[in-house]
This record gives structure tokens, C-alpha cells and sequence, in this order.
């Protein structure tokens, strides 16, 4: 499924929350951003999202599973980008 993902699946989703389980804790990322990125090897296109979590934890870089309504489950590779007044922001990109 990640093959045929693009920006356009993302882009209604901003401002909801996307459920990240990772041993026992759940957290909640709402998407803040999707940005185009230009073209890429994948169909579709390159782009990133973007993430605000809490600002506790911090989460290392790795692949996590987030749930959503409209998207189902993903595996997605986040990378913790920086602080913000509410919390930590994580990046995935799709090239």
C-alpha cells in the first residue's frame, strides 16, 4: 500500500490525530503538514509529513505503526525534526 501513497492521500488528514502504539504507551501525532517534494523513482511523486506529538516522550528515530480512520494502519519511518510550543514535531519522507 505505501507504493501507491501520495500527498493527495495525506492532505485532507491535516489536523487529525493518528494513533502511534509503541510497546504499552499509545500516542496521539496530529498531522501538521503535508508538503510535496517534487518527483521521485516512486509513483506519485516525492513529499513529507509532518507531525506534532507530545513533548513527552521523545521518540527515537525508527519505524513506527500509526492508525488512522481514513488510512488504515502504516509503518512509517519518523524522525523526531524538533521541539515546538506543543510539543515535538516528527518528519516522514516518501521519495
Amino acid at each position: 500500500m505505501a507504493d501507491t501513497l501520495n500527498a493527495d492521500t495525506f492532505a485532507p488528514q491535516i489536523g487529525t490525530q493518528f494513533t502511534l502504539t509503541v510497546d504499552d504507551t499509545t500516542l496521539a501525532l496530529e498531522l501538521e503538514r503535508v508538503d510535496a517534494l517534487g518527483s521521485a523513482i516512486r509513483e506519485g511523486g516525492a513529499f513529507s509529513l509532518l507531525f506534532v506529538g507530545p513533548a513527552d516522550p521523545v521518540l527515537p528515530q525508527r519505524i513506527y505503526r500509526l492508525d488512522h480512520r481514513a488510512t488504515g494502519g502504516l509503518d512509517l519511518f519518523l524522525v523526531p525534526v524538533g521541539a515546538t510550543e506543543t510539543g515535538m514535531r516528527y518528519e516522514a519522507v516518501f521519495t
